[in-house]
């Protein structure tokens, strides 16, 4: 539990509580909240992009990013929203528990076997939802197929799983919870053991579209009262943004709802202001229309050799709309006309007469655009309501209206606007008289065919295709037919399988209870045949009743399993039988080393004339050595924590221990500990001093001091002064506009810090600049000081590429630092000598390093020496290097464990044929690993040590001789162990990573 949540809960606990102590919890809350959520989405936007490896390097561990959401779950989440609704504070926000459901698939797939048994462990101790749990351990059955044991443990999660999964859905369903659906909608389609009740899946995939229409038609409501609102503020650009988005949504909803889904609520509040931005835009492009005609008129009587005809027919174009010329333009076109069809004398006496007629043409056509108005109005008023008609497919209401109209107005019906409404009704009705006759078709096909070939994808596409009450009537006749007809299936399968399944479950007592240990081996077998004979006959009845219930199919998949176990009984009795044959079954049945031994010895004591005992003698010689196998886990686990819990003293002292104890009894160990986590080890202590001096070294170093001015808006000079200075001094670089300098600041004039008093040019620009690179490489230092000892050179090398992408920096500065950083890293290092190349081409600038403090232009690109030479330099270094974090994760494969004996008849040798060598394992082959076999026995030059000694290794179930030199005893332990001969142990990665792609 985080502190923050533990706060939250005593502030809960408390029996006052303050608005002001509320509202710091809160906000604190909320601040580190918004941080893991924004964590959270970037790792998940990594994921969806394809690139999990770097979603899982922000994810991170000890405690990972998902740990850290998880502590800010608030058990009491509801008691906290309540107080601040009681104080009007803001909502609280939630963990995005869809972000780690998506990390968590996203780990699940790039986890090793042993990872994922790891998280497994980790989510049951943590109590984590089943779901996750479940989700784990399907990617484990994938990842480990040989093994049966997962699927069990599947099936148990599931059932327990399938009785949470009702409650979960009916609690989303009620609370409306759109993102639980879709994360129960896709855990409903895994694959599961135990398939789920369609009823589930059904009620999730119904609420979610529910939610998802819900939603469209409350945004459309939301748009239709932004239409209204525009109008009633007469704001006719705000009106034409609603009604774009009223279209938009309602297109979306009749896409992928249907038409029936627009809320006829939404169409009420928007029709009007749809209707009056439909006439704004026909107005505009009336107008339009209208500007073009006359512009082309005009452009006509401006033509040279322009023709009356031509200019008639332009003005034609031009009176069309309802609306007189121009009065200037007119009398411009009767005397263009005029001049044209005269041309002589009487030129001065037709423009006066034309004037004349001009002025009464002018009345005449005023009178006569006021008459076309009112019809015009008319003709619109009955095109738009006939058009909403049409629209809301009502064929049937259209034709009373246009009968109405043919009847009460029948020049109306002709106008070219309302004719074409009605030839549309007419194309409208025809074709809903040809979908009524095609589904009618369609319906009473359905309604002749047999039970049996009802398809249900054609009754949900008639569903879809039905409009009348009648016709879907006629459907849901036929959907409740099938539904018949399923339940009548199933309901015949069910009861022939339940039958068929009592006889088998009538036999299977008999061969349980029966004592098997009574059993000769012919017996046993004929029994065994018998079972077999019974499960050929239960798969038999599943495969003829396939709809049969699932609970009738799940019994006889319990029949199946119960004859399975019974087999495995008898199975296990027939070897017990054959052993019992010979007389050294008690050596056999020893499934450890301190069984082996007494059961041995025992037999060495009983039988010590027999000739196998003079073997077994020879084979107890090295019995005090068997248990070194534990002394070397022991060690390898010991240096495994070093690495895993940060170098801790006593890890050190106890591995150096173990390693000693080692020692005394080996004369060498198994395996050899790779030589880098060899010198981590040795070399900790003195990288600890190296990391303490460096951090004492940058916070009194000059660099963290000063920051840089540059004068005249950074174009001219670059000073350096002391931070301090400048907080201290901070009202005196509050520069008024008309102030051209600033003097008395106290500039750095030397190498060592040393101050002078100079006028500098404004405006100034001021960076932070070192102090700030300081302060965040020193932060960066102090974090990788726990993986710097388990990874110098990596962690070094990170480290260094940040100072080189410190942007902002002083490109000379940045090369004394890096020289400096080099300097001291080198000493720890395990490439000392490259470390030193790439600190000789740096200190060799040493001689331009003097004036770094001198007035300058500011630079701060990197020079040609860090670009050219010292970056690449060191990413070589980088992609080299090899971390021994990973090399000590693979100690686990030097693991040495004893899984089985020798021969104990003692007839067998490694030279004899494969197929004549013995070896008595004490698990299945199968679930072996590859690796070593190994013996130990005691050194013949120095007796009171042992010797390990490989003689073959373990592939695929055989085991390969590589030795066949060495002579075996009876009984002998055999041990395995992967070691370093498997390619998961030598074949370690390196970094493939450059320099300036390391994350800092």
């Amino acid at each position: 539990m985080s502190a923050i949540t533990r706060r939250v809960n005593r502030l809960l606990d408390s029996h006052s509580i303050s608005e002001e102590d509320l509202r710091e919890v809160v906000e604190q809350y909320e601040g580190e909240l918004s941080i893991v959520n924004q964590k959270l989405g970037d790792a998940v936007d990594l994921v969806r992009r394809g690139l999990r490896s770097e979603a899982m390097a922000i994810i991170g561990s000890s405690p990972s990013l998902i740990d850290q959401a998880n502590e800010l779950s608030i058990p009491r989440l509801d008691e906290l929203m309540e107080l601040t609704e009681l104080y009007d504070l803001p909502p609280i926000s939630v963990v995005d528990t869809e972000a780690i459901e998506v990390l968590g698939d996203a780990m699940v797939e790039l986890q090793s076997i042993d990872g994922l048994l790891k998280r497994q462990r980790k989510l049951v101790l943590a109590r984590a939802p089943l779901v996750w749990r479940l989700r784990t351990l399907r990617a484990i059955a994938e990842a480990d197929p040989t093994s049966p044991h997962w699927i069990d443990d599947i099936d148990a999660h599931e059932k327990a799983r399938l009785k949470e999964l009702s409650a979960d859905v009916q609690q989303a369903v009620r609370s409306d919870d759109l993102a639980k659906l879709m994360l129960l909608k896709r855990e409903l389609a895994d694959t599961w053991q135990t398939a789920p009740p369609p009823s589930l899946q059904t009620a999730v995939n119904r609420h979610i579209h529910q939610l998802r229409l819900a939603g469209k038609q409350e945004d459309l409501i939301a748009a239709a009262a932004a239409i209204q609102e525009s109008m009633d503020q007469f704001d006719e650009a705000r009106t034409r943004q609603a009604a774009a988005l009223y279209t938009t949504l309602r297109d979306e909803i009749v896409e992928q709802f249907g038409p029936s889904s627009v809320a006829a609520e939404a169409e009420v509040i928007a029709s009007p202001g749809l209707e009056y931005v439909a006439e704004l835009n026909a107005e505009q492009q009336r107008v339009a229309a209208r500007h073009s005609a006359i512009a082309k008129l005009e452009n006509t009587m401006d033509r040279s050799g322009v023709t009356v005809p031509q200019i008639e027919s332009a003005y034609q174009k031009a009176i069309t709309f309802d609306e007189p010329l121009p009065p200037e333009l007119f009398n411009r076109y009767r005397a263009t006309i005029d001049d044209l069809k005269t041309r002589g004398k009487r030129k001065f006496q037709l423009a006066v007469g034309a004037v004349a007629v001009a002025t009464l043409l002018l009345i005449g056509f005023l009178v006569t655009w006021q008459i076309r108005r009112g019809y015009a109005e008319k003709v619109a008023t009955v095109s738009g309501q006939l058009r909403r008609i049409l629209d809301s497919g009502a064929l049937d209401e259209a034709s009373q209206f246009i009968e109405a109209v043919r009847r009460s107005q029948p020049k109306l019906v002709s106008d070219p606007k309302v004719a074409e409404l009605v030839v549309l009704h007419q194309s409208m009705m025809q074709s809903e008289e040809d979908r009524a006759a095609r589904f009618d078709q369609q319906i009473s096909e359905l309604e002749a065919i047999d039970d049996e070939a009802l398809e249900p994808s054609t009754l949900s596409r008639l569903e879809e295709e039905a409009t009348t009450d009648d016709e879907k009537l006629r459907v849901l006749k036929q959907r409740d037919r099938y539904a018949r007809f399923v339940d009548g299936r199933r309901k015949n399968h069910t009861e022939s399988l339940i039958s068929a399944l009592r006889e088998t479950g009538d036999i299977l007592p008999q061969h349980s209870q029966a004592q098997l240990a009574k059993f000769e081996l012919d017996d046993l077998r004929s029994q065994a045949a018998k079972l077999n004979e019974l499960t050929v006959s239960i798969k038999h009845s599943l495969a003829d009743f396939p709809y049969a219930s699932l609970s009738a199919k799940q019994e006889g998949d319990n029949q199946i399993q119960r004859i399975a176990a019974l087999k495995t009984r008898m199975h296990e009795q027939e070897v017990l039988l054959i052993r019992s044959a010979k007389a050294l079954e008690d050596l056999l049945a020893a499934r450890s080393l301190s069984n082996l031994k007494s059961r041995m010895e025992n037999y060495i004591s009983e039988l010590s004339v027999d000739r196998r005992s003079a073997g077994f003698r020879q084979t107890l010689d090295s019995a005090e050595f068997w248990e070194t196998a534990d002394l070397w886990n022991l060690h390898i686990r010991r240096v495994q924590e070093i690495f895993s819990k940060q170098f801790q003293r006593e890890l050190i002292s106890n591995a150096t221990q173990s390693g000693g104890e080692l020692s005394e009894v080996c004369v060498t160990p198994p395996f050899d500990i790779p030589a880098s986590l060899r010198a981590c080890i040795d070399q900790a202590e003195r990288r600890q001093s190296i990391l303490d001096q460096f951090e004492r070294f940058l916070d009194q170093s000059l660099f963290s001091q000063i920051i840089s001015v540059t004068q005249r808006g950074g174009q001219g000079e670059r000073v350096y002064i002391y931070k301090n200075f400048y907080d201290s001094e901070r009202e005196k670089f509050s520069i008024g506009e008309n102030q051209p300098l600033l003097s008395r600041v106290e500039v750095v004039q030397t190498g060592d810090g040393a101050i002078e008093q100079e006028t500098l040019s404004t405006p100034l620009v001021i960076e932070l600049e070192p102090a700030a690179s300081v302060v965040t490489l020193k932060a960066k230092w102090k974090a990788a000081r726990a993986d710097a000892l388990a990874d110098w050179d990596g962690e070094m090398l990170k480290w260094l590429a940040n100072l080189c992408r410190r942007e902002k920096l002083d490109s000379t500065i940045k090369e004394i630092l890096l020289a400096q950083a080099i300097e001291k890293i080198m000493e720890g290092s395990a490439a000392r000598d490259q470390f030193a190349k790439v600190h000789h081409a740096l200190v060799a600038r040493q001689a331009d390093w003097e004036d770094w403090h001198r007035p300058a232009a500011r630079s701060v690109r990197p020079t040609d020496l860090v670009v050219q030479k010292i970056m690449p330099a060191l990413s070589a270094l980088y992609q080299a290097h090899r971390d021994p974090r990973q090399e000590a994760k693979r100690l686990a494969h030097m693991r040495i464990r004893p899984v089985g004996i020798w021969d104990i008849v003692g007839g067998s040798k490694l030279s004899s044929p494969a197929s004549t060598r013995v070896v008595h394992y004490w698990e299945p082959t199968e679930s072996l690993g590859s690796g070593i076999l190994m013996v130990v026995r005691r050194d013949s030059a120095d007796p009171l040590k042992c010797r390990w000694i490989p003689f073959g290794t373990f592939e695929s179930g055989q085991m390969k001789v590589t030795d066949s030199s060495i002579a075996m005893t009876a009984g002998e332990p055999i041990f395995l162990s992967s070691g370093t001969a498997t390619p998961v142990a030598i074949n370690l990665p390196s970094h493939q990573h450059s320099l300036v792609s390391v994350s800092p």
